[in-house]
């Protein structure tokens, strides 16, 4: 029996940590594999997290995401920014992003859950540099995707979807 794939459901919120209440208050039926991509709003601002915090907040999310009938979760490394001025952001913002990138990386390889990884920050980082190509290419501001950065993450996706589910 070949796998469907449901995608119309979208957890919202502008940071990790409100993924947990969020499904909490909507009480949803939770497809079985879910996509938990979130991650850069809890570490570009001045008075973001830091890594205990926020892998916290990861494995916070993932218990409910569980709780709530998932059994599979395809987890995201957060994506570059690409702010040019640096205006507003933390200094060490870029750097962060790669340790907490290492600390997903590490977590989902090492983890007993049915966990997968999407590396989302290689995908945006297409010269390699620890600075993102997003200004130019794949978005449409310092963080938001436009469609060539979404097109990167869905063409990875479908290919996760057929290694893993026999799409």
């Amino acid at each position: 029996m070949p796998f469907s794939v449901d995608l119309s459901l979208a957890i919202s919120g502008s940071t990790l940590s409100q993924v947990p209440q969020t499904i909490l208050n909507s009480k949803p039926e939770l497809p079985s594999v879910v996509l938990l991509m979130r991650g850069l709003n809890d570490l570009i601002g001045r008075t973001s997290t830091d890594i205990p915090t926020f892998m916290g907040h990861l494995v916070a999310a993932i218990d409910v995401i569980l709780a709530a009938g998932a059994t599979t979760i395809v987890v995201g490394t957060v994506p570059p920014f690409s702010s040019v001025n640096n205006g507003g952001f933390r200094e060490d913002t870029q750097q962060l992003i790669l340790d907490v990138n290492d600390a997903i990386r590490t977590f989902v390889a090492s983890s007993d859950l049915d966990l997968i990884l999407i590396d989302i920050y290689p995908l945006l980082d297409l010269d390699g540099d620890n600075f993102t190509d997003l200004q130019f290419r794949n978005a449409v501001n310092d963080i938001h995707l436009n469609e060539l950065g979404s097109e990167q993450i869905a063409n990875e996706l479908i290919s996760i979807f057929n290694d893993n589910f026999s799409c």
